[in-house]
């Protein structure tokens, strides 16, 4: 599928891109996974979870890279299980 742009030029869209279908639906997974950690973060007034959460919401939307998109998303669901935040705030 092409996309018009300025002018004569036409371009296809980001393969992780929020116009793909793939892409909405990993950014989709990773922000309702950042909405449960935001949620346990301030319910348990964690700090890590509450972070990570946040980042979980926020980064598909900056990220266009389909397989960064999904390594980066990895990488923050774990982080709550392999650092233990012992003093709540």
């Amino acid at each position: 599928m092409l996309l018009p742009t300025s002018g004569t030029v036409w371009t296809r869209p980001f393969a992780g891109s929020v116009r793909d279908p793939i892409g909405r639906r990993t950014s989709h997974e990773r922000s309702t996974l950042g909405a449960g950690w935001l949620l346990y973060g301030r319910r348990q007034t964690a700090v890590v979870p509450l972070v990570c959460g946040a980042v979980l919401m926020i980064y598909p939307y900056l990220v266009d890279d389909i397989v960064l998109m999904v390594a980066i998303g990895v990488v923050l669901v774990a982080i709550p299980f392999v650092v233990r935040d012992d003093r709540k705030h």
